[in-house]
């Protein structure tokens, strides 16, 4: 009997802890239905929002390629895979408010408190992120007018120019909006500024070169100015031929080959003789 006792209570107790638990249930249950309404509104919101914010952006690409037909800034606009980007961007954070909502809804403090806390941090991220697609517009921007400054330097330079610039604007707007954000910056900003002083030097060391040539040309020209005019005809080393022309770095013959070139620094390596009298010694 005893034991009969015993299991008679134990389930008595069973059914007295699952009435308990279904009576939970049950007053739960209204919040539980009201945050999975809630989640399923923010999904369907989301989508919405990122459809919305798509169509947008491809709108603004017409509108752009509209009032910049045949124009320098006609490559301004936003690519598929940016506009993508920022319609996911739109999509997560219209969840992110739903699951914030919910959790609220469904008694969750702790991760309400979390989600708050990373809704609080959003305006500063959002900031940054607004500034570095702005360095990235902007960047675009500067490259095609690099590259037709430099035009003259042909197509090879003047993209190699372009894009540098292009990627130096958006460099330093990426760091711009990280500092907007709240990211320590210092580390990359050291980072950066050595990398720029290594290829800054890495340029004046090829200046420095290319220069070297060219100014030994405009030393021997500015020497042979002295001596030689138009007219005259003279042997440089195997050439020979009437001076033409006297320009900055060079002297142009006509020869029996043709017309040549010979660069300034060729009169200081060779020997030159002038086989036309000068009329002053005449």
């Amino acid at each position: 009997m005893d034991q009969m006792d015993q299991v008679s209570l134990w389930i008595e107790q069973a059914k007295a802890v699952t009435g308990e638990l279904f009576h939970a249930f049950l007053l739960y249950l209204p919040n539980l239905i009201g945050a999975v309404v809630v989640l399923l509104a923010g999904w369907a919101i989301a989508r919405v929002g990122q459809a919305a914010v798509v169509r947008l952006t491809r709108g603004l690409n017409g509108v752009l390629a509209r009032l910049f037909v045949n124009n320098r800034w006609v490559r301004v606009r936003l690519s598929d895979g940016v506009t993508s980007i920022i319609g996911n961007l739109v999509f997560w954070l219209l969840i992110v408010f739903a699951l914030a909502a919910a959790a609220k809804i469904a008694g969750f403090e702790f991760f309400a408190l979390w989600l708050d806390r990373m809704l609080a941090y959003l305006p500063s991220l959002l900031a940054g992120a607004l500034i570095a697609f702005v360095g990235y517009l902007a960047g675009n921007i500067v490259r095609d007018l690099v590259t037709v400054t430099f035009s003259m330097a042909g197509p090879e330079r003047s993209r190699f120019f372009g894009l540098l610039a292009q990627w130096a604007t958006v460099l330093v707007a990426v760091i711009v909006g990280l500092d907007q954000a709240g990211i320590d910056v210092g580390f990359i900003v050291t980072l950066v500024g050595i990398l720029v002083g290594a290829v800054a030097a890495s340029f004046a060391l090829a200046f420095g070169f290319g220069a070297q040539s060219f100014v030994g040309n405009m030393i021997g020209v500015h020497q042979m100015q002295r001596h030689l005019r138009p007219g005259q005809l003279i042997r440089v080393g195997a050439s020979q031929g009437e001076v033409l022309e006297l320009t900055t770095t060079g002297i142009v013959l006509a020869t029996s080959e043709g017309r040549m070139m010979l660069p300034g620094s060729v009169f200081s390596e060779e020997s030159v003789s002038l086989l036309t009298p000068d009329r002053d010694d005449e």
